[in-house]
């Protein structure tokens, strides 16, 4: 929703915050392959490596693992996305109780519905005995005494960032009604960067660093009641596969979307696939959606030709074409040999050609 973003970006300009452009999903951050929060360009600022500046941000942001879901979750969940935009901030040496009404404030601008909103923390944290001072009603506050019940606690990992903060969740009911947590959207969170992970223990900053991110598709959901406008491009894909292939399920189709809105972002910032990094990641999911082109057809079709509907609405179609057509004929290359193999060996099960070559059991079940 455009409006959301630029009524974002526009409550933050008229602070004094520095407005960015979004980051590259390609990072050089040693501990990423892709830029996955709207913290992630900004690491070194928060470490005090390079100067504090009050920033916002609408960022592109890609997840393929980890606490994020991988593409798999696709064929389960119709409103997973590997890509999203995040709306972030980063505000830096102000006090916890400034922090929290600064979160609030914001979402207030947003239009957010505060009977409808929902903080949660952990006791004993600085921005807890903030929430609890703020204007904010009590009973519209969850204490956690354990930060690992809901995640308020975020680790980068041995040597980078650490944090814990407050999570805003929306319910349709309403706080009144005292729903469940898990019956609520996560709508975003405001993270104290208190230090380094450093030999399990913290290395604590000797300033306040407060990092906001708010997912745009679940602020869409709170304000309008579904996620259309930002899952618009997946679902259009989707749609357009459940025309090409026959019997194909909601589920499948929503899965090759996703692979598909993948491929084209991470081609249109010039990668390629090939066997290093960030190319190696997009070379797999480029062959899983090969793969999966061959297993809705129920047989191994030219594959640009089956997937031409996304190919003629990509980004930069010579590249997505070039990826597609270098990743077909490899494939094709292996299914060869694999062939030669079973004529020579046919004592060899699927499980071992699977564990040889890669090739899954259910595409083996098609030569």
């Amino acid at each position: 929703m455009e409006s959301v973003q630029s009524t974002f970006l526009a409550y933050h300009q008229d602070k004094g915050f520095a407005i960015h452009e979004s980051f590259p999903l390609v990072t050089e951050d040693p501990t990423l392959l892709f830029t996955n929060a709207t913290i992630t360009p900004f690491k070194s600022m928060f470490t005090g490596d390079t100067e504090f500046s009050d920033f916002a941000l609408v960022q592109r942001c890609l997840r393929l693992g980890g606490t994020g879901g991988t593409t798999e979750a696709a064929r389960q969940n119709p409103n997973y996305t590997s890509l999203f935009n995040m709306l972030g901030s980063g505000v830096f040496e102000i006090d916890h109780d400034d922090a929290v009404e600064y979160f609030v404030d914001m979402l207030d601008a947003l239009e957010l519905d505060r009977r409808k909103m929902i903080f949660s923390s952990i006791g004993g944290h600085a921005l807890n005995s903030a929430l609890l001072s703020s204007s904010l009603n009590p009973d519209q506050l969850r204490i956690f005494e354990n930060p690992n019940i809901v995640q308020h606690e975020w680790s980068f990992g041995e040597g980078d960032l650490h944090g814990r903060g407050v999570i805003a969740w929306f319910s349709e009911r309403g706080y009144g009604l005292n729903p469940e947590l898990a019956d609520c959207v996560q709508i975003g969170r405001i993270v104290h960067i208190d230090g380094v992970s450093e030999d399990g223990k913290v290395k604590p900053f000797e300033y306040t660093a407060f990092d906001v991110g708010l997912g745009m598709g679940r602020v869409e959901l709170a304000l309008t009641g579904n996620n259309d406008e930002s899952m618009r491009p997946l679902r259009r894909l989707a749609r357009q596969f459940k025309d090409d292939f026959e019997g194909i399920s909601d589920g499948d189709a929503h899965y090759m979307a996703n692979l598909c809105c993948v491929i084209d972002e991470l081609t249109a910032e010039g990668l390629m696939p090939s066997n290093k990094k960030h190319a190696y990641v997009l070379r797999k999911i480029i062959r899983s959606l090969i793969e999966e082109t061959w297993l809705q057809s129920g047989q191994f079709v030219d594959a640009q030709e089956a997937l031409g509907g996304f190919i003629e609405v990509s980004i930069d179609q010579s590249r997505v074409v070039e990826a597609l057509s270098t990743e077909e004929a490899a494939l094709r290359g292996i299914l060869a040999n694999v062939t030669s193999i079973r004529t020579k060996h046919p004592e060899m099960t699927q499980d071992k050609l699977h564990a040889t070559f890669g090739i899954k059991p259910s595409l083996l079940k098609l030569m």
